[in-house]
């Protein structure tokens, strides 16, 4: 099973971070977007984390997801950040391919 390679991410303050991943093996002919691709695009919000919030979150489920069009290419950037709205916390995630 092709993975996805989590590439690095970088926390940019205040609960963002941005990510480079690829995919090695892209399988276009079986999905639509790889699970794994996915779930790398998630983990990318771990590194978002609020250095002064001592708190863990995880993500317990998925709210919205739009795929615009599938990634032309192996390689994203990714953007995550933390929202804070009254009591709850929401992760945002954008993916973007090189196209």
């Amino acid at each position: 099973m092709p993975n996805a390679d989590r590439g690095s991410s970088r926390n940019i303050g205040d609960g963002e971070a941005i990510g480079e991943l690829a995919l090695e093996e892209p399988e276009t002919d079986r999905w639509e977007i790889e699970p794994w691709w996915l779930d790398a695009v998630i983990q990318v919000l771990g590194a978002s984390e609020d250095d002064r919030d001592p708190r863990v979150y995880l993500p317990g489920r998925l709210g919205r997801v739009a795929l615009h069009r599938r990634p032309e290419s192996g390689r994203a950037w990714v953007h995550a950040r933390w929202r804070k709205e009254d009591d709850r916390v929401y992760g945002d995630l954008r993916a973007y391919d090189e196209e």
